[in-house]
């Protein structure tokens, strides 16, 4: 019941500040520099949004600058291992996938219809030999 109002603060602060990135877009567009004002104020709705976020969850995020040992990095450590992992799990998926896309697609085209053989198999019937004409 406490987190309510908070969290009318942070959707209504994030519509502005969603709005106050796109007018910022243009105006970088045109001079090529971000206005100031609008950067303060991007920048604090998102610590609002980062220390609400934190309270609604519970998690102490200012335990992380505070302690003093080097136990504090062992959470981002294993986050970032986990992070890294999920991601070559990912690019390992999308590429054998559409390696098995595009060879399906090829046999598609070929005519084949029937999935490879199995590794260690032979592809198919072996070829005909043709007979030699007499005559």
């Amino acid at each position: 019941i406490l987190a309510i109002p908070w969290l009318i603060a942070v959707y209504v602060l994030e519509i502005i500040g969603g709005i106050a990135i796109i007018l910022a877009w243009f105006v970088l567009l045109f001079t090529g520099r971000w206005p100031q004002g609008m950067y303060d104020f991007v920048v604090g709705v998102l610590r609002f949004y980062a220390r609400t976020l934190g309270y609604l969850t519970s998690q102490k995020l200012l335990d992380v600058f505070v302690k003093h040992t080097m136990g504090r990095f062992v959470p981002l450590v294993v986050i970032v291992v986990l992070w890294a992992l999920a991601t070559a799990v990912l690019v390992e998926v999308f590429v054998e996938g559409g390696r098995w896309i595009m060879m399906r697609r090829r046999r598609r085209s070929a005519g084949d219809r029937s999935e490879p053989a199995p590794a260690g198999s032979p592809a198919g019937p072996p070829p005909r030999r043709r007979r030699a004409r007499r005559g």
